[in-house]
């Protein structure tokens, strides 16, 4: 959730753009969101320990994505949405599979469903390669700064969706 800010950190960073105090109002916001979760969750907040690794992986993630919501912006002036997204994908898919060839050793696949398979055709080929032509296409025509606070509406569509889609 805090991937927004530092997609503008960086963006006034590498891109030089000034970062607009309504900008600054919808960090502002979007940060209190993240305290109020927290704090509605019941659950003791606490630093150190395991649960700090966790943190750590999920900042360096937001960063990493900030980088690439970022570094998108100059190769969209020379490459459609559709083909930038094609390729994030295969890079992407690349590096999962050299992390994934452990567990694939010791899976047995004949085992997996035709459910399983479409599972992984539908959430992992469509609806992420979609997304980010979808991302890419904003990136290219909002820039990076005004793109980034739509990754919060995520959750936000999660949970609407499993609420009355699913039932949840």
């Amino acid at each position: 959730a805090t991937s927004p800010l530092w997609t503008l950190l960086i963006n006034a960073r590498l891109h030089k753009e000034k970062i607009q105090p309504t900008m600054w109002l919808g960090i502002a916001l979007s940060l209190s969101g993240i305290g109020l979760i927290i704090a509605g969750s019941g659950k003791k907040l606490a630093f150190g320990g395991h649960e700090l690794v966790g943190d750590l992986i999920c900042v360096a993630a937001s960063i990493f994505w900030a980088f690439n919501t970022n570094m998108q912006k100059p190769l969209l002036k020379r490459y459609s949405p559709l083909h930038l997204a094609a390729l994030s994908v295969a890079v992407g898919a690349v590096g999962l599979t050299v992390v994934a060839i452990p567990g694939s050793i010791t899976t047995q696949w004949t085992s997996l469903g035709w459910s399983v398979w479409l599972a992984v055709l539908v959430s992992g080929g469509l609806s992420i390669g979609i997304a980010n032509v979808f991302w890419s296409n904003g990136v290219q025509q909002l820039g990076p700064g005004k793109t980034a606070p739509f990754s919060n509406l995520i959750p936000v569509i999660a949970f609407l969706l499993s609420y009355f889609v699913l039932n949840e």
